[in-house]
């Protein structure tokens, strides 16, 4: 038997977490196979739905436990056991932050239930206890930097990593939104006019645009090439030079690595506006101001405009008044994060969706839907893109791309659906 460890991360506000766990693995015998990993699955799905020790129709924590009285030490639900841990620590977290105790103590005796040796549960007892006796001049809220906001720092953001090429899920939560772009919005297009409220289910999405390094677990040699000798191949710069049928390919691979248990796809355009305004009405997720941006996205700026032959651009309204430190495409997560938790939904690279673009007004029907690649041949990308004027950097902005176009401007990321329990 093989040792096996297990990392499990979350964000909260400002603070990274993660905890981990070593594990013997007891491997169940071939009979048993298929239904450990039907249990596993349901354990999985009671996770996601945030059902730890508490809820109905099961909670993860007794899901898990069922298989470790028949699997002692069974490695994928000793890890499940610490996810759960670390999930109750997140929520313990934002409880001080909140500034409520008595949520706090909750979490503290849920924890306490599933991980008696959590090892900070004496740092978090302490922490409670401070807030407890704080007054409200010298509360913590009180004490928390003007400078950040909800669009800055997430509240709250589950992240789920998986194993193959090390993405990082966010949990988009369920809600809804109104496609288009307002009429007074600055720069919009006749094809964003039209205006309707799109509701949507929870998902999860790629924290940040597929990296070059983990598209190589795909095409090891995979080339994104360099743009006037400054390279775009970086490991941790966002994969370019790939269609849309190879982004779908990267996607339909992921998911057989997990055998069907997740599945895998690029965005619909509803689904990416939606976790790219993360509640934002506004242009974009900080607000109206394009000369904001260099603190939230990689854009055309005046790095970009002394680096590269954009000077016909360089008019009153085309490009970003300030500096972002990258002339071309950046490493992901060097700008603050969208209040889901998210990086770079604008600029740095446009993204690829599953919806076609058909040349018309958006509707709630075409931004939801997903289309083949027998289709028509042109496809919706979003977020702008580092070269691109400041019109183009807004969260309704749609632009058409031919599914087999491969340039340095176009990248994607990945969408992990909730598999329904059968």
């Amino acid at each position: 038997m093989s040792k096996k460890v297990f990392c499990y991360k979350h964000v909260i506000g400002i603070i990274g977490l993660s905890f981990c766990v070593a594990s013997q693995a007891q491997a169940p015998s071939a009979i048993d196979s298929e239904a450990l990993r039907s249990r596993l699955q349901t354990c999985q799905i009671h996770f996601e739905a945030d059902r730890l020790l508490t809820g109905q129709p099961g909670t993860a924590y007794q899901c898990y436990k069922s298989i470790l009285e028949k699997y002692p030490k069974q490695s994928d639900a000793v890890a499940g056991l610490a996810a759960i841990a670390q999930r109750y620590e997140v929520w313990i977290r934002q409880a001080v932050h909140d500034q409520r105790p008595d949520k706090a103590k909750r979490y503290v005796q849920r924890l306490e239930v599933v991980a008696p040796d959590y090892p900070q549960l004496t740092e978090l007892k302490e922490k409670i206890a401070k807030i407890s006796s704080s007054t409200p001049s010298t509360s913590a809220r009180e004490k928390t930097d003007t400078t950040i906001t909800s669009t800055t720092v997430p509240r709250y953001t589950t992240v789920w990593q998986e194993s193959v090429t090390g993405i990082r899920f966010v949990k988009i939560p369920a809600g809804c939104y109104t496609i288009g772009s307002q009429e007074a919005e600055e720069g919009r297009y006749p094809d964003e006019y039209s205006r309707s409220e799109v509701c949507l289910d929870a998902f999860w999405l790629g924290e940040t645009e597929v990296t070059n390094a983990q598209y190589r677990k795909f095409v090891a040699a995979h080339d994104s090439r360099n743009y006037l000798q400054r390279t775009l191949n970086d490991d941790e710069q966002p994969v370019v030079f790939v269609s849309w049928d190879e982004a779908v390919a990267f996607a339909d691979w992921l998911t057989q690595q997990y055998d069907g248990k997740f599945r895998f796809r690029l965005p619909s355009e509803a689904e990416w506006e939606y976790a790219a305004r993360a509640g934002a009405n506004a242009s974009r997720f900080w607000g109206d101001d394009p000369h904001l941006a260099c603190q939230f996205a990689n854009v055309l700026d005046e790095i970009t405009l002394s680096t590269n032959p954009f000077s016909s651009w360089a008019g009153d309204k085309n490009w970003h008044r300030c500096q972002d430190g990258f002339s071309v495409t950046a490493p992901v997560k060097q700008f603050q994060a969208n209040a889901f938790g998210l990086y770079d939904t604008l600029g740095n690279v446009w993204e690829w969706t599953c919806s076609a673009y058909l040349n018309e007004e958006i509707t709630r029907e075409l931004a939801l839907q997903c289309t083949s690649s027998s289709e028509t041949m042109t496809r919706v990308i979003k977020g702008g893109g580092w070269s691109f004027r400041v019109h183009f950097i807004r969260s309704a902005m749609r632009y058409p791309e031919k599914m087999n176009s491969r340039n340095h401007y176009t990248g994607f990321r990945v969408l992990k659906e909730f598999v329904p329990q059968e």
